[in-house]
């Protein structure tokens, strides 16, 4: 979550910020800043979802992926909150873990800021068991190759442009991710691949607006997506009248929280971890979301 532009940045920015303040403000007016700051910010939500695919290879019949996103590593001490999420995933075990971007709070000013903030963000989601993937958010391309070098080195892999075939007894699904239409060049025609009965096609993304260009694709090209996972919102992060709507990024006004079916292509926003200016959450709790697929 944050701002899409550059020329414009201090400006929204500055608008982001009184409206974070406004919200702060008004919690604090009703004594509900405390829980804003604390439980609503801490407070990890796990929310499971079914999804049907219909033509769902029977080797992954019941296979479940976790996905957490925007865990915002930077001027504010998310890990904790990070390291309580990973182990309620390792708890779960689930058959896959995606992670879907913004990684670090960019800083603007200090580089070396980002690439602390990336190191340490690698290292607290190494702890994650079993197969993890991740895609980048716009706040990932204050470096971009900062932040793939240091989730790589922690072997984690990130797919930008590209997709991986996830294979069991014979069958296979794809796992994609698009880099970020924010502040990157997505290339989704190189990223999905064409329409192929029994092979499903699931897609990291970051920006959730950005899926009614997806679903063109995959009609113009004979692409196929079934499933696209983004964050970015934080579900509006402060859930106040006059607050939350300003404060939704570019990218990310339409499509705020939860699951949203486009067409061939079920969306799914992620409240995320993290949070951006302040932090403090209200009516927007922390979350990891665990989908089970079936045919």
């Amino acid at each position: 979550m944050s701002d899409s532009g550059t020329a414009s940045q201090p400006r929204i920015l500055t608008r982001r910020r009184f409206l974070v303040g406004l919200g702060a403000a008004a919690l604090g007016g009703t004594g509900l800043y405390g829980y804003a700051y604390g439980p609503g910010r801490h407070h990890v939500v796990v929310v499971e979802h079914d999804v049907y695919i219909p033509d769902l290879p029977a080797a992954f019949n019941g296979f479940t992926i976790a996905q957490m996103s925007d865990f915002h590593f930077g001027p504010v001490a998310e890990a904790p909150i990070v390291d309580h999420a990973v182990d309620i995933v390792n708890a779960i075990q689930p058959s896959l873990t995606v992670l879907t971007g913004d990684f670090i709070t960019a800083d603007h000013h200090n580089n070396q800021n980002n690439l602390d903030a990336a190191a340490r963000a690698a290292i607290a989601l190494s702890r994650i068991n079993g197969p993890r993937f991740a895609s980048l958010g716009n706040h990932d391309t204050i470096d971009l190759q900062g932040v793939i070098k240091a989730l790589v080195s922690r072997k984690i892999p990130v797919l930008r442009n590209a997709r991986v075939a996830l294979e069991s007894k014979g069958e296979r699904m794809w796992l994609a991710g698009v880099a970020d239409i924010c502040l990157d060049l997505p290339d989704p025609l190189k990223t999905l691949p064409e329409y192929t009965l029994n092979e499903p096609v699931i897609l990291l993304g970051h920006a959730p607006d950005y899926v009614d260009d997806i679903v063109k694709v995959t009609k113009v090209h004979n692409r196929r997506c079934d499933l696209m996972l983004c964050g970015h919102t934080h579900g509006g992060q402060v859930n106040l009248p006059l607050v939350t709507r300003g404060m939704l990024p570019d990218w990310g006004k339409k499509y705020v929280q939860g699951p949203f079916q486009r067409e061939s292509t079920l969306l799914y926003v992620n409240r995320g971890l993290g949070t951006i200016h302040l932090p403090i959450r209200f009516n927007a709790p922390p979350e990891i979301t665990i989908f089970h697929l079936h045919a």
